[in-house]
């Protein structure tokens, strides 16, 4: 069975450097989301949802709609506590930076 990849960017400095697309960055997505290839976000990043942050990436890169990155595709420095903390816990959980 031929197994499809993933791809899976970084955010700065990578599609973007502050508020300005990196050259080739939209044009990268696009060639990829064509050719079915899930994408990914990684970024060290947090302080807001991942549909927000999906939703500025997708502003910054000027994507059409049929383009745009879904929250369910970023991941955030706390996405994966996110998963946890959603089952019920009986007990403290200490989160440090």
């Amino acid at each position: 069975m031929l197994k499809k990849p993933v791809v899976c960017f970084d955010v700065d400095g990578v599609l973007r450097k502050g508020k300005q697309a990196i050259p080739g960055a939209k044009q990268a997505i696009i060639k990829l989301r064509e050719r079915g290839i899930p994408i990914s976000l990684v970024t060290n990043g947090g302080g807001e949802p991942e549909f927000k942050r999906a939703n500025a990436i997708n502003k910054v890169l000027n994507l059409d709609d049929h383009f745009q990155f879904k929250g369910d595709e970023v991941f955030l420095c706390h996405s994966p506590m996110k998963k946890a903390l959603e089952r019920k816990i009986d007990g403290h959980v200490l989160i440090t930076g």
